[in-house]
Protein backbone atom coordinates (compact mmCIF):
# COMPACT_ATOMS: atom_id res chain seq x y z
CA UNK A 1 0.00 0.00 0.00
CA UNK A 2 3.07 2.41 1.02
CA UNK A 3 5.04 1.54 -2.18
CA UNK A 4 1.13 2.06 -4.39
CA UNK A 5 0.92 5.18 -2.78
CA UNK A 6 4.60 6.60 -2.26
CA UNK A 7 7.06 5.12 -4.58
CA UNK A 8 6.14 4.22 -8.09
CA UNK A 9 3.40 2.55 -10.02
CA UNK A 10 5.98 0.20 -11.83
CA UNK A 11 7.55 -0.89 -7.93
CA UNK A 12 3.69 -2.14 -6.87
CA UNK A 13 3.29 -4.00 -10.48
CA UNK A 14 6.51 -5.99 -9.48
CA UNK A 15 5.56 -6.47 -6.06
CA UNK A 16 1.48 -7.37 -7.45
CA UNK A 17 3.10 -9.87 -8.88
CA UNK A 18 5.19 -11.75 -6.45
CA UNK A 19 2.19 -11.97 -4.24
CA UNK A 20 0.59 -13.39 -6.94
CA UNK A 21 3.02 -15.94 -8.23
CA UNK A 22 2.04 -18.57 -6.65
CA UNK A 23 -1.95 -18.06 -7.30
CA UNK A 24 -3.38 -21.29 -7.62
CA UNK A 25 -5.57 -22.69 -10.49
CA UNK A 26 -8.52 -21.92 -9.67
CA UNK A 27 -9.44 -18.19 -9.77
CA UNK A 28 -11.87 -17.94 -7.13
CA UNK A 29 -9.52 -17.67 -3.66
CA UNK A 30 -7.37 -15.28 -6.71
CA UNK A 31 -10.47 -13.10 -6.91
CA UNK A 32 -11.12 -12.75 -2.82
CA UNK A 33 -7.61 -11.96 -2.35
CA UNK A 34 -7.70 -9.46 -4.96
CA UNK A 35 -10.83 -7.83 -3.27
CA UNK A 36 -9.13 -7.55 -0.19
CA UNK A 37 -5.88 -6.06 -1.50
CA UNK A 38 -8.21 -3.22 -2.75
CA UNK A 39 -10.30 -3.03 -0.03
CA UNK A 40 -6.94 -2.43 1.94
CA UNK A 41 -5.45 -0.11 -0.76
CA UNK A 42 -8.42 1.51 -0.55
CA UNK A 43 -8.58 2.37 3.36
CA UNK A 44 -4.93 3.34 2.94
CA UNK A 45 -5.34 6.96 2.02
CA UNK A 46 -8.03 7.38 4.44
CA UNK A 47 -6.67 6.37 7.23
CA UNK A 48 -3.54 8.27 6.78
CA UNK A 49 -6.29 11.01 6.42
CA UNK A 50 -8.17 10.59 9.60
CA UNK A 51 -4.89 10.65 11.69
CA UNK A 52 -3.42 13.86 9.89
CA UNK A 53 -6.96 15.74 10.24
CA UNK A 54 -7.04 15.68 6.46
CA UNK A 55 -10.24 16.09 4.62
CA UNK A 56 -10.34 15.42 0.70
CA UNK A 57 -14.42 15.25 -1.06
CA UNK A 58 -12.61 14.64 -4.01
CA UNK A 59 -12.16 10.70 -2.92
CA UNK A 60 -14.51 8.08 -4.49
CA UNK A 61 -15.46 5.11 -2.82
CA UNK A 62 -17.19 4.21 -5.78
CA UNK A 63 -14.09 2.81 -7.36
CA UNK A 64 -14.57 -0.10 -4.70
CA UNK A 65 -17.69 -0.64 -6.03
CA UNK A 66 -16.94 -0.89 -9.50
CA UNK A 67 -13.40 -2.71 -8.87
CA UNK A 68 -14.73 -5.75 -7.31
CA UNK A 69 -17.35 -6.07 -9.80
CA UNK A 70 -14.89 -6.11 -12.32
CA UNK A 71 -12.41 -8.59 -10.26
CA UNK A 72 -15.94 -10.48 -10.28
CA UNK A 73 -15.98 -10.99 -13.89
CA UNK A 74 -12.11 -12.05 -14.40
CA UNK A 75 -11.84 -15.61 -15.77
CA UNK A 76 -8.48 -16.14 -14.88
CA UNK A 77 -5.35 -14.98 -12.77
CA UNK A 78 -3.98 -12.68 -15.13
CA UNK A 79 -7.18 -11.02 -16.07
CA UNK A 80 -7.22 -10.49 -12.45
CA UNK A 81 -3.81 -8.82 -12.09
CA UNK A 82 -4.41 -6.59 -14.95
CA UNK A 83 -7.84 -5.52 -13.65
CA UNK A 84 -6.12 -4.66 -10.57
CA UNK A 85 -3.51 -2.48 -12.22
CA UNK A 86 -6.57 -0.26 -13.61
CA UNK A 87 -7.83 0.01 -10.14
CA UNK A 88 -4.65 0.97 -9.13
CA UNK A 89 -4.18 3.56 -11.77
CA UNK A 90 -7.49 4.92 -10.53
CA UNK A 91 -6.30 5.03 -6.68
CA UNK A 92 -3.40 6.48 -7.08
CA UNK A 93 -4.63 9.99 -9.75
CA UNK A 94 -7.72 10.19 -6.89
CA UNK A 95 -4.92 10.35 -4.20
CA UNK A 96 -1.99 12.80 -6.07
CA UNK A 97 -5.27 15.52 -6.34
CA UNK A 98 -4.17 17.69 -4.20
CA UNK A 99 -0.93 15.90 -2.61
CA UNK A 100 0.58 19.22 -1.89
CA UNK A 101 -1.86 20.38 1.12
CA UNK A 102 -2.30 16.75 2.46
CA UNK A 103 1.19 16.71 2.73
CA UNK A 104 1.98 20.13 4.39
CA UNK A 105 -0.99 18.89 7.14
CA UNK A 106 0.69 15.42 7.49
CA UNK A 107 3.87 17.09 8.11
CA UNK A 108 2.26 19.39 10.22
CA UNK A 109 0.93 16.55 11.97
CA UNK A 110 3.74 14.93 12.34
CA UNK A 111 5.69 18.17 13.75
CA UNK A 112 2.47 18.35 16.51
CA UNK A 113 2.77 14.83 17.62
CA UNK A 114 6.58 15.07 18.22
CA UNK A 115 6.23 18.18 20.18
CA UNK A 116 3.49 16.52 22.53
CA UNK A 117 5.72 13.66 22.80
CA UNK A 118 9.04 14.41 22.70
CA UNK A 119 9.72 13.18 26.19
CA UNK A 120 9.06 9.69 25.61
CA UNK A 121 11.12 7.27 24.24
CA UNK A 122 10.17 8.64 20.02
CA UNK A 123 11.09 7.32 17.19
CA UNK A 124 10.61 6.90 13.32
CA UNK A 125 9.22 3.78 14.05
CA UNK A 126 6.34 4.80 16.23
CA UNK A 127 5.37 8.00 13.61
CA UNK A 128 5.33 4.91 10.54
CA UNK A 129 3.20 3.28 12.71
CA UNK A 130 1.01 6.23 13.56
CA UNK A 131 0.54 8.09 10.37
CA UNK A 132 1.16 4.73 8.35
CA UNK A 133 3.46 5.80 6.17
CA UNK A 134 7.69 4.69 5.01
CA UNK A 135 10.12 5.82 6.96
CA UNK A 136 11.85 7.18 3.80
CA UNK A 137 8.38 9.29 2.26
CA UNK A 138 8.06 10.47 5.99
CA UNK A 139 11.88 11.61 5.94
CA UNK A 140 11.30 13.44 2.38
CA UNK A 141 8.55 14.95 3.39
CA UNK A 142 10.06 16.51 7.11
CA UNK A 143 13.24 17.41 4.70
CA UNK A 144 11.15 19.29 2.17
CA UNK A 145 8.62 21.08 3.84
CA UNK A 146 10.29 21.29 7.41
CA UNK A 147 13.73 21.96 6.69
CA UNK A 148 15.15 19.46 8.95
CA UNK A 149 15.17 15.78 9.45
CA UNK A 150 12.88 14.07 12.13
CA UNK A 151 16.03 13.86 14.81
CA UNK A 152 17.15 17.33 13.93
CA UNK A 153 13.77 18.14 14.75
CA UNK A 154 13.53 16.35 18.05
CA UNK A 155 16.67 17.43 19.25
CA UNK A 156 15.33 21.24 18.94
CA UNK A 157 11.79 20.51 20.66
CA UNK A 158 14.06 18.70 23.46
CA UNK A 159 16.54 21.35 24.08
CA UNK A 160 14.11 24.50 23.95
CA UNK A 161 12.94 22.19 27.51
CA UNK A 162 16.47 21.85 28.13
CA UNK A 163 16.51 25.58 27.86
CA UNK A 164 13.55 26.83 30.29
CA UNK A 165 14.30 23.56 32.89
CA UNK A 166 17.57 25.11 33.28
CA UNK A 167 16.43 28.47 33.54
CA UNK A 168 13.72 27.28 36.30
CA UNK A 169 17.16 26.14 37.99
CA UNK A 170 14.72 23.62 40.44
CA UNK A 171 16.09 20.61 38.89
CA UNK A 172 19.68 18.57 38.58
CA UNK A 173 20.86 17.87 35.12
CA UNK A 174 19.99 14.30 35.46
CA UNK A 175 16.49 14.87 35.90
CA UNK A 176 16.31 17.43 33.00
CA UNK A 177 17.48 14.80 30.92
CA UNK A 178 15.05 12.16 32.05
CA UNK A 179 12.29 14.69 31.74
CA UNK A 180 13.07 15.22 28.07
CA UNK A 181 13.61 11.74 26.91
CA UNK A 182 17.29 11.33 27.09
CA UNK A 183 17.30 8.02 29.10
CA UNK A 184 21.44 7.93 28.85
CA UNK A 185 22.62 10.96 30.71
CA UNK A 186 26.22 10.07 28.88
CA UNK A 187 24.19 10.70 25.71
CA UNK A 188 22.38 14.06 27.00
CA UNK A 189 25.81 15.55 27.87
CA UNK A 190 27.04 14.71 24.46
CA UNK A 191 24.39 15.93 22.78
CA UNK A 192 24.62 19.16 24.72
CA UNK A 193 27.82 20.25 24.73
CA UNK A 194 27.95 19.08 20.90
CA UNK A 195 24.66 21.77 20.30
CA UNK A 196 26.16 24.35 22.82
CA UNK A 197 29.85 24.12 23.17
CA UNK A 198 29.45 23.63 26.80
CA UNK A 199 28.71 21.77 29.27
CA UNK A 200 25.32 22.02 31.22
CA UNK A 201 26.04 23.29 34.00
CA UNK A 202 28.17 25.91 32.29
CA UNK A 203 25.48 27.07 30.49
CA UNK A 204 23.67 27.64 33.28
CA UNK A 205 26.09 30.18 34.35
CA UNK A 206 24.87 32.31 31.04
CA UNK A 207 21.05 32.16 31.94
Amino acid sequence: MMTLFQDSFEKAEDELHQIFRNAPEDVSPVKFAAMDLLLGCMKFPYICAVDSEIHNKNWNLSVLQDGIKRICQCENTEEVLNCLLNLFGTLIKQNTEGTDERNRKLVQSVLSYIEKNYSGDLSMDDLTEKFHVSRTYISRLLKKYAGKSFLEYLTDVRFQQVEKLIADNKYKQYEIAEMVGYKDFGYYIKVFKKRYGITPNEFRKYI
